[in-house]
């Protein structure tokens, strides 16, 4: 992805991503998270490299990561769903019921996500080449 530094602090750089660019070869685009809302997003990248703003620089992060980000955000949620809707459905045979659990099986996966959040970022980090 190609960016532009706009501004470092204490070992971070802080990159503008403009997502056309970023955005144009990847598989997942049309339901990343990334890909949507506005045209540009901020991301922080650690290095011991001195860059200064307005400098171009290239962004990059493994496949590998890419692939687990998708099934972390997006598949996981969708099974975790699906089986709540399906088990509670089976068990009670509401379908009111089935959606509300259905739902709510979501609060304590993204609560435990966020709870997570220091290793994900130890394990999703973005590299300036």
């Amino acid at each position: 992805m190609e960016g532009v530094v706009v501004g470092t602090k204490d070992g971070l750089v802080q990159v503008d991503v403009r997502l056309s660019t970023a955005c144009e070869g990847c598989l997942h685009k049309t339901v990343c998270a990334m890909g949507s809302g506005c045209r540009s997003r901020i991301i922080e990248v650690k290095t011991t490299k001195e860059y200064a703003p307005g400098q171009k620089v290239e962004v990059l992060i493994s496949n590998g990561l890419g692939m687990a980000a998708v099934l972390i955000g997006y598949v996981l949620p969708l099974f975790s769903v699906l089986a709540a809707l399906v088990s509670v459905y089976a068990l009670t045979g509401r379908e009111i019921l089935a959606a509300v659990c259905g739902l709510l099986v979501l609060a304590p996966y993204y609560l435990f996500l966020k709870m997570c959040k220091k290793r994900l970022d130890k394990k999703f980090r973005f590299e300036i080449e």
